[in-house]
């Protein structure tokens, strides 16, 4: 069963544990302690979400540390936070150092899910050390399709996939909390991965709405910075990772056939190079501006007059809710919760994912009416006001936080 963190109530065996205790706002006779993990390679949404909750619990008079942990086999990451990367035995260390003081300072370990690395060790460690921990599911993975003989069912890649859901599993009975960022999220995650949980809450994701200003004068600079004319920029922002699958966008821009057609990609990541060979064998290297990771990406997102996501597999991407924000129309694919932010044919398209024709036609849609982008921008950023903000986003989630100190006591 999963529940809407606005009426969250305790599981059976919390209940006893917590009846006779009312939640209680850190201050100034209660020292609480958070320490936020983050295991980001990237300036991802993931990341950007633990940042959002870092200010908020300090602001609520939580005591807020941050570890950025390197895990075994992925690449050095520039750290998001003002902290240095460490090796997740470091992280270990410090928490089951906090054991011995358990009793007088509750800690609260939130981290974030991590499909493609291991941190089990790490929440073993807080379990010991007597802490209560949150785990935030930011993604969906890919699920394997069924196997067509028994051979193709032992193939690596099908048992690295098991491993890893089997994990999953294991991460989830020893958090106390799960955040979900999206109610199909939850569904997704039950269906196809087999997970559970009554201590599972769906607090979506959200964006600060002053930061993103519709119509914008940093566009016509960002565009004069980079080349860009009087064209329709079709955008995205993320990692370029084979997760996003930035490639069909490029394949898209030649298929429009449109040369006042440009696409402008802010991010970095491993598929740089394929990307900017791919628009090579696609005729459009002239139209598709890589412009690598970039700090202001509210000014980036002013230059677009389209936002495009096409990637495989998500949960609920904080940048199609910053699109939004910026009143621009969205066409993305239907993966992980994507349909509970994007209403297709009032705020953009969804298709597909993999559909490369629906992908296009969807695009066209958009490029050929100045009047349907306007529409559905100004739809978006309605709907982001409404339903996606900030503020909600760190209210909920340090109720949770409240009312796991409250069971500590």
């Amino acid at each position: 069963m999963i529940v809407c963190a606005q009426g969250h109530s305790p599981t059976a065996d919390q209940a006893g544990a917590c009846r006779t205790r009312q939640p209680v706002s850190p201050g100034a006779h209660e020292r609480v302690r958070l320490l936020l993990v983050s295991n980001g390679i990237a300036a991802g949404g993931a990341e950007k979400y633990l940042q959002v909750l870092r200010a908020g619990a300090e602001a609520a008079g939580f005591e807020v540390s941050v570890a950025h942990v390197r895990l075994p086999g992925k690449p050095d990451a520039q750290p998001f936070f003002d902290v240095p990367v460490a090796a997740q035995g470091v992280l270990v260390r410090r928490l089951l150092a906090h054991r011995y003081h358990r009793a007088a300072v509750p800690l609260i370990v939130h981290m974030n899910s991590c499909w493609s690395g291991n941190l089990l060790p790490a929440l073993l460690a807080a379990r010991l050390a007597g802490a209560k921990l949150v785990l935030t599911e930011h993604i969906v993975p890919p699920v394997a399709p069924p196997a067509r003989s028994a051979l193709r069912r032992f193939a690596p890649w099908r048992v690295r996939l098991k491993l890893r859901a089997l994990r999953r599993r294991v991460e989830w009975k020893t958090a106390h909390r799960i955040i979900l960022v999206g109610g199909l999220v939850g569904e997704l995650l039950a269906d196809e991965q087999g997970l559970y949980g009554e201590h599972a809450v769906v607090i979506p994701n959200g964006v600060k709405l002053s930061d993103f200003s519709p119509g914008s004068a940093h566009g016509p600079t960002i565009r004069r910075l980079h080349g860009i004319g009087e064209t329709i920029v079709i955008g995205s922002c993320g990692r370029l990772s084979d997760q996003k699958r930035y490639d069909r966008l490029v394949e898209a821009l030649a298929m429009l056939e449109r040369p006042d057609v440009a696409l402008l990609l802010v991010g970095e990541g491993p598929d740089r190079q394929m990307l900017e060979a791919e628009a090579r064998r696609c005729g459009v290297a002239g139209r598709v501006h890589l412009v690598g990771q970039r700090e202001n990406v509210s000014h980036y997102l002013s230059a677009m007059d389209i936002f495009a996501l096409p990637s495989q597999h998500e949960a609920m991407p904080f940048s199609i809710l910053e699109a939004m924000a910026s009143h621009l129309p969205i066409v993305a694919t239907d993966v992980g919760g994507v349909r509970e932010m994007v209403r297709h044919g009032g705020t953009g398209y969804v298709v597909p994912a993999g559909d490369g024709q629906s992908l296009v036609e969807a695009l066209r849609q958009l490029v050929d009416s100045a009047e349907r982008r306007s529409q559905f921008g100004l739809a978006g950023r309605c709907l982001v006001e409404e339903a996606f903000s900030e503020e909600a986003m760190v209210r909920r989630t340090l109720a949770v936080y409240r009312e796991l100190v409250a069971c500590h006591r």
